[in-house]
């Protein structure tokens, strides 16, 4: 498995975890779409749109209906998106105000 999941402490499973918690095998070179919204905490409409409108992270066209995301374009896409106070909070590449 790609996804390094924490255990939530409330159930004691792998049920859904946030951004935070998902990491990214670092000996991983490419994850899939899901690992990918796990790690970024987009959902799959999020990132096709991204996808369509060149705003998203850079990915890999397997085939006509799958891709893929190199785990280095996943974390400089994150990384981009650091703020250090909320004037700074207009979210670049996606739209609107966090």
């Amino acid at each position: 498995m790609v996804i390094d999941y924490l255990h939530r402490p409330d159930h004691g499973n792998r049920g859904s975890v946030s951004p935070s918690q998902a990491t990214i095998d670092p000996k991983a070179l490419v994850v899939s779409e899901h690992d990918a919204k796990l790690y970024t905490g987009l959902s799959g409409r999020t990132l096709q749109r991204l996808r369509l409108e060149g705003r998203g992270p850079h990915f890999i066209r397997l085939t006509n209906k799958k891709v893929a995301y190199r785990v280095c374009d996943l974390q400089a896409w994150v990384a981009e998106r650091l703020v250090t106070s909320t004037s700074d909070a207009t979210v670049r590449g996606v739209g609107g105000i966090a």
